[in-house]
């Protein structure tokens, strides 16, 4: 016999299994549970994010709560995975995903409700980890996935000399923290052991057995996705809306239901920074296109980004973008414009030079350009 008993006033319970012998769960909450995936600017930590300390002192919520999923790449799906549930306090909040902690957060004070963050992410990854094998076989243009997991099938792994070098790397490390530590000086990067190529984070399908394939079928409301960064740096980026509608289908399929699904499209950022980073752009139209599955959003990301910064700070404004989507279209809260004015059509008209922008979710307007009309038209051009 399993049942949940009350403990106090703050709906937290605890779960009582009886059969030969008794066992009680305590501290056990049920409410909403949202998955929280990407990479970098989702895995990033309230630490990192604008006003982390004031942000972190005042992080007293005991029924918001964060399941870290440990990372774990993985060649074939795994049916568990290494995590553990946090409290969020002010003692505990450095950890949480700060973009999903700000769109919990949102939440959790609109509708009152336990809410539950599963952050299963990885800075540095491409969409084409976090997807199945199958998903990817359905996409023509990954076909030839076969042939490039053969090939890192191939590569040599002598796992003995691999150990010997890392504990090699260790040791020059652990002398080079200890100078630093001594001159007060930016401690140098803990080597990491190496792993055969199959494994490698990026490898398709990999992080969908690791971190995504244990978590089904577990009950989510809905899940958040930040991610796009890494495969702006492919020669496959103009891609990623295939792959990312791919992905929904994918998770949906597995879980066995249409789940509400939103991402953030990627703020601003000079990519000039960045060598090969020309394709930011374009991973930004392609999320654009993405919005014609179903049940799905975007948060659009321009104004909260940083020109020399790829992770940007503001995640309470990305946060907050989010949960605007989710207590709109999810929640049904009507009292909510959850999205400004979005470009739908651009018709170009030949002979006078001039360019007609549509858009949606004007509420109305009347909205007016910042930047004069040479200016907006030479960074289309730019971009074509």
């Amino acid at each position: 016999m399993v049942k949940l008993d009350k403990i106090n006033s703050t709906n937290i319970l605890a779960l009582v299994i009886k059969g030969n012998n008794t066992v009680e769960i305590q501290d056990v909450l049920a409410g909403e549970v949202w998955l929280c995936s990407g990479q970098s600017n989702m895995e990033m930590g309230i630490g990192g994010a604008r006003d982390a300390n004031k942000e972190t002192s005042s992080a007293k919520y005991p029924r918001i709560r964060q399941f870290k999923v440990e990372h774990n790449s993985q060649s074939v799906p795994r049916e568990n995975c290494s995590g553990k549930w946090i409290v969020c306090s002010p003692r505990t909040a450095r950890k949480f995903s700060a973009a999903a902690y700000f769109f919990g957060h949102e939440i959790h004070q609109r509708i009152n409700t336990p809410l539950g963050l599963i952050n299963s992410s990885w800075g540095g990854t491409l969409v084409e980890a976090w997807m199945s094998l199958e998903a990817l076989a359905k996409i023509d243009e990954f076909k030839t996935i076969s042939g490039f997991l053969a090939k890192s099938d191939r590569q040599p792994w002598d796992e003995k000399a691999a150990n010997a070098l890392y504990e090699k790397k260790m040791v020059e490390w652990k002398i080079s923290a200890e100078k630093a530590r001594a001159n007060k000086k930016k401690i140098p990067r803990r080597p990491r052991k190496s792993i055969p190529a199959r494994l490698n984070k990026n490898v398709p399908a990999n992080l969908f057995n690791g971190m995504i394939n244990p978590l089904i079928p577990y009950a989510i409301r809905g899940a958040i996705w930040y991610q796009g960064e890494s495969n702006a740096f492919v020669s496959h980026a103009k891609l990623y809306g295939l792959q990312l509608a791919a992905l929904i289908r994918d998770w949906r399929a597995h879980w066995g239901y249409d789940f509400p699904f939103a991402w953030v499209q990627l703020p601003e950022f000079n990519p000039n920074n960045y060598i090969g980073l020309r394709n930011w752009p374009v991973i930004c139209e392609q999320m654009l296109k993405t919005l014609s599955i179903p049940h799905t959003g975007m948060a659009v990301g321009l104004g909260l980004g940083e020109a020399d910064n790829i992770h940007p700070k503001d995640k309470q404004g990305l946060g907050k973008r989010l949960a605007l989507w989710a207590l709109a279209g999810v929640y049904g809260h009507k009292d909510i414009t959850w999205n400004g004015p979005l470009l739908e059509d651009v018709k170009i008209k030949n002979g006078d030079g001039e360019i007609i922008l549509s858009f949606k979710h004007t509420d109305g307007g009347p909205w007016q350009l910042d930047a004069p009309v040479k200016t907006v038209t030479d960074n289309i051009i730019k971009y074509l």
